[in-house]
């Protein structure tokens, strides 16, 4: 939870640069600080991001390998839109906010929903057993003053992203 701030200080270079802008937006009423998880959608880089990358891989009909699996709290960008909105049309109570569904995925259950909306047999490869470090939050803050927000399904998501990178496969084009 955002509670947490301070209890302790990320030692990698990611955490330790979310910790610097939370402790930075401490010092300015003006500035609200929205701790963003896993986002993912369209445009995203297909060759570093998760998701798109898995995609991409169905597109193509290319097996699909994991260096590891790993647990994420993902937040599709359409619901990321529609948080923002809202941010910039109320008065927030807090500074900080952690912007995530609440809902957790391994990432070799999205592989695996992923190629099953391909409709292809396609291999997947987990190359390190065990989990790497997972990557969620606690959006208790968020849902007490968004009211009756609903994040897209998650196999919705992946479904509208599967599509459009289906039409775009142009953006895949070097796998």
């Amino acid at each position: 939870s955002e509670n947490y701030f301070d209890v302790h200080v990320p030692e990698d270079q990611y955490g330790f640069s979310k910790y610097l802008m939370t402790r930075h937006s401490l010092t300015d009423e003006k500035i609200y600080n929205l701790r963003l998880f896993g986002v993912f959608g369209k445009n995203d880089d297909w060759r570093t991001r998760f998701i798109p990358n898995v995609i991409c891989h169905a597109i193509k009909g290319v097996s699909v390998s994991l260096k590891q699996n790993r647990i994420f709290d993902h937040l599709y960008i359409n619901d990321l839109l529609r948080i923002v909105l809202w941010f910039l049309e109320s008065n927030p109570r807090h500074k900080v906010y952690n912007i995530c569904s609440g809902v957790t995925y391994d990432f070799k259950t999205l592989a695996q929903k992923i190629i099953t909306l391909s409709g292809k047999n396609l291999d997947l490869v987990v190359e390190r057993q065990g989990f790497g470090q997972e990557y969620s939050g606690d959006n208790t803050r968020l849902l007490e003053e968004l009211t009756g927000f609903d994040f897209t399904p998650m196999d919705q998501a992946l479904k509208d992203l599967y599509g459009w990178y289906a039409q775009n496969s142009v953006e895949c084009v070097s796998l």
